[in-house]
């Protein structure tokens, strides 16, 4: 439950800096009733939160990224008392991404090239438990709705 007066979860904040990552994980989830915000940057996606007037479910977030990579976008997110709550997924193609994402404490982390079922599937759960409205598709994450 959102206390009074404080922004209510809304969609999925997607940090990536690659251009067509960003855009092809957008329209998959958007596809899947999800709201997406999109950032290039650590930088942008701070930004984006600061401006806001609701804050996102969940954050997708990349690890390297130029101007501010993932680690002190999640550093700062942190210290923030009304970002430091919002989950965090992240993604990237580093072999070792699981050990050196730990200390972030992400809900999960993902490698590159994702399991779109696996993350539609943390991302449904977050959203639901946040008070978001369910996705579009009832048939469950990466399947199509059959009855529309």
């Amino acid at each position: 439950m959102v206390e009074a007066g404080r922004p209510r979860p809304a969609g999925i904040l997607l940090v990536e800096d690659d251009r067509d990552v960003r855009e092809a994980l957008a329209e998959v989830l958007e596809e899947e009733g999800f709201q997406v915000s999109r950032a290039r940057t650590g930088v942008d996606a701070l930004e984006q939160l600061g401006k806001s007037h609701r804050l996102p479910a969940a954050i997708v977030l990349d690890l390297m990224m130029p101007v501010m990579d993932g680690w002190e976008f999640r550093s700062l997110q942190e210290s923030h008392y009304e970002w430091a709550s919002i989950p965090v997924v992240v993604i990237s193609a580093d072999t070792d991404a699981k050990d050196k994402s730990s200390a972030l404490r992400p809900i999960a982390c993902l490698r590159k090239p994702l399991d779109i079922d696996e993350l539609l599937a943390i991302l449904t759960g977050v959203t639901r438990a946040a008070g978001d409205p369910t996705p579009k598709s009832v048939d469950g994450p990466g399947q199509k709705n059959k009855g529309a």
